[in-house]
Order: structure tokens, then C-alpha cells, then sequence
């Protein structure tokens, strides 16, 4: 976002909240760099998280690797209470997903044998 008057600000932030709930991915991920850094709202990380995951979920190439980060230092409100290693794994899946968007690797074929045996061997695994 370019720096202008406040108000001018604002009103920005507040018609990129306005476009994501539209589905606009960039907007999405422009109100979330606005909630980071503080530029014409009060900072706030579990809000810049919740509308990264939205623009990542939305497609926008640029949100999945600070989605991930955000992850791992568990501003997300749902990863917060998660073990490191649970937080591990969601930032690894996001950042996959993105290489994958940005046609940076291929994605094996699916095979769903592969992914029962793994569920086999990985046996009961209980939560809490």
C-alpha cells in the first residue's frame, strides 16, 4: 500500500475489507498487510492471520508464504493453541500449496492406496 494522507488510509483498508468478502484475493491480502503493519487500522496479528488465510484460501500467490510464517508464530487464532509440530506441518502444506499455485513443482498423481496405508501404519492417534 502507498503512503497518503490518513483518512485516505482508511478508507482504502476499509473498501479492501469491503472487495474481500467479494472474493478478491489481492484485497484480501492488502487489508492483511494493513492489520500487520498497523497502516490505517490498529495493528493487529490475529486479524492480519485470519485475512491471510482468506487470501490464500481466495488463491493470491503473495499470501502463502506470510500465511505461513504467520502459522508458525501462531497468530492464526485456530493454530495458536496447536503443538509446534501441528503448526509445522499447516505452514509446510501452505507453502506447498503455493510452490504448487506459483507451477513452481508437480504434485504426484493421487493415489488413494498410498494415502490408506499411511493411515494404517500411522495407527490411533488421539487429540485433545
Amino acid at each position: 500500500m502507498q503512503s497518503g494522507d490518513e483518512k485516505s488510509i482508511q478508507i482504502a483498508v476499509l473498501y479492501f475489507r469491503h472487495l474481500s468478502d467479494y472474493g478478491l484475493g489481492r484485497a484480501s491480502y492488502n487489508t492483511a498487510v494493513a492489520y500487520s503493519r498497523g497502516v490505517g487500522v490498529a495493528k493487529d496479528p490475529s486479524r492480519a492471520a485470519q485475512f491471510m488465510l482468506t487470501a490464500a484460501k481466495q488463491g493470491h500467490a503473495k499470501s502463502y508464504r506470510p500465511l505461513a510464517d504467520m502459522i508458525l508464530r501462531g497468530e492464526l487464532p485456530v493454530c495458536r493453541n496447536l503443538p509446534d509440530d501441528c503448526r509445522r506441518l499447516m505452514a509446510a502444506q501452505w507453502l506447498a500449496r503455493g510452490r504448487r499455485s506459483l507451477g513452481l513443482f508437480r504434485t504426484p498423481e493421487f493415489d488413494p492406496n498410498r494415502v490408506s496405508g499411511l493411515y494404517q501404519a500411522l495407527g490411533t492417534v488421539g487429540y485433545r
